[in-house]
């Protein structure tokens, strides 16, 4: 995580996932960032702590590869090459909904 006013480096979060990070989103209130890796999961990160918070295990069967939060700061959404947009309540981190294409891939 960087500083850009400053041009320094604020923290390096270290073994995020097992694979390689494919999406990021930070949330509008920047409290917030998420990271979707091509091992299904999605983890959520405080930034002010720089801590991790929440880990969605196997948000997909395949790699996540878009991440975006709602403008109201309550939801993530994800996309998959399986087929799948997956709406996950930050607090709780649990499916509200989920979109799945029938020709599939989101």
């Amino acid at each position: 995580m960087f500083d850009i006013q400053k041009r320094e480096k604020i923290h390096t979060f270290e073994k995020i996932h097992k694979g390689p990070i494919t999406s990021i989103v930070v949330s509008q209130d920047r409290r917030y960032i998420a990271s979707g890796s091509n091992d299904g999961f999605v983890k959520l990160y405080e930034v002010e702590k720089s801590n991790l918070v929440g880990i969605i295990e196997n948000a997909h069967t395949r790699g996540v590869d878009a991440l975006t939060v709602t403008r109201d700061q309550k939801y993530i959404l994800s996309g998959s090459y399986d087929g799948q947009l997956r709406l996950f309540d930050i607090e709780t981190r649990l499916p509200s909904f989920t979109f799945k294409s029938s020709e599939g891939s989101c």
